[in-house]
Formats: structure tokens, sequence, C-alpha cells
């Protein structure tokens, strides 16, 4: 095991190490070096972040947040990470062992999620349907709960930023 400093779970705002002291060594594929050592996150830390997240729903947090606001959230973090573009694409490199280019555009996709699902973020609305005269009917739009988000390992920045924003967007927590 590498003596590198552990990374830890970013659980309910802080950074926690794992509950089992077990730790992953993620190796660079191109020369076998480990890069990164990271918690472990068991069935302890599964259930703090989705205490926190079921949390956060039910204080409807994301909920009562005016959706043009949860869309400009999603705007930030798009300018955030399009900001460290290379940064985090070399690290993408390093960690999938994919080329170069290809980590590029895996950031560069991430970032047209965060703002896709930003911009769509104040535009989700129910719908009047015609019933007649004396009726009114309509569908109004509400958030599930709690999003839980498994990610592969060959596109991981790209499914995140899918499947992250999408659930924020529409004031689901994750």
């Amino acid at each position: 095991m590498s003596s590198a400093e552990v990374i830890k779970n970013f659980i309910d705002g802080e950074w926690r190490d794992c509950s089992s002291g077990k730790r992953i060594e993620v190796d660079d594929p191109s020369n076998g070096e480990t890069v990164a050592v990271i918690a472990e996150a068991g069935p302890e830390e599964v259930n703090l972040a989705v205490a926190a997240a079921d949390r956060v729903f039910r204080d409807r947090v994301l909920i009562d947040m005016h959706p043009y606001d949860r869309g400009r959230m999603l705007f930030r973090v798009a300018d955030a990470l399009e900001s460290r573009s290379d940064e985090v694409a070399i690290i993408n490199c390093i960690e999938t062992g994919k080329a170069l280019d290809l980590a590029r555009g895996e950031v560069r996709t991430a970032v047209r999620y965060l703002r896709y699902y930003a911009g769509l973020a104040d535009k989700l609305e129910g719908r009047s349907i015609p019933r007649g005269a004396d009726l009114v009917d309509y569908t109004v739009r509400s958030p599930f709960g709690v999003s839980a988000q498994i990610v592969p390992w060959n596109g991981p920045l790209e499914l995140t930023a899918r499947s992250l924003a999408c659930a924020i967007a529409t004031g689901n927590s994750v």
C-alpha cells in the first residue's frame, strides 16, 4: 500500500475516512504506478450518504430553491470544471488510461451536460389538459427524492455530470 495521502469520501459536507479503514490504490494503467489512494466506501458510508441526501430532500433544499437558481448553480459548476479542464483531463487520462484527447473530450462533454441541464432547470413545467368547459385538469411536475448514481469506470466524469446535473436540475438530491 502506498504512503500517499488518502483521499477521503465527501459525505454530508465533510471529508470522511471509511469506517473499515480499507484503502484502494488507484494505479496509472500505463506504468502501474500508484497515483492515488482512496478510502473505500463501505455500507456505513453508503448509509451516511443516503441519509444526508434524504435529509436534504426532506428539508426541501432543492425543491424550494427557485429552478432558475438551481440552473445558475449548475452553470457555476460547469464554469469551474471548464476553467480547470486541462488539469482535469490529465488526471482523467492518468486514472483511466485513456488517451489525452479522449479525456479532454470527456471533460468537454461533462461541461455540456452540466450546461444543458442548467438551461433546462427553469423550463420544466406541467401542462393543462383539455377536458371540457366544466373541468380543469393539469399536471404538476415534482421531484421523486434521492437519486443514487452508479458510475462506470470508462466515462466517470461525463456520466457523473449527466446524472448529477439531471437530478439537481429537477430538484432531486443525490
